[in-house]
């Protein structure tokens, strides 16, 4: 936990946790393990950060938040499973562009 750091009541930082300094974090906050807040954050009340996930800026929504950048979590699992669609079908869609190019 960084200098000039304050975090609200009842918050929960899991293990390997890091908060950089003058981190605003408010109340009923859960940060979930090696997860890393950049300095001058503010994560509002009742706000979930999921494990290695990394913020920067604000989080000002009550929600649960994943990924690096945190995201909203629902957007972040669709973006992951997007990534690993296109990367297992990667050789075929080249493909597919290839031919549609030679067109």
């Amino acid at each position: 936990i960084g200098h000039n750091t304050t975090i609200g009541s009842y918050s929960i930082l899991c293990g390997h946790a890091a908060l950089a300094g003058s981190c605003r974090i408010g109340n009923q906050v859960v940060i979930g393990g090696n997860a890393g807040i950049a300095d001058h954050t503010l994560i509002a009340d009742g706000i979930r950060v999921g494990g290695l996930s990394g913020v920067f800026g604000e989080l000002t929504e009550k929600g649960d938040y994943a990924g690096f950048p945190a995201l909203p979590a629902e957007q972040w699992r669709k973006q992951s499973a997007l990534m690993n669609f296109l990367v297992k079908h990667s050789k075929r869609l080249r493909k597919l562009l290839k031919a549609e190019g030679d067109s």
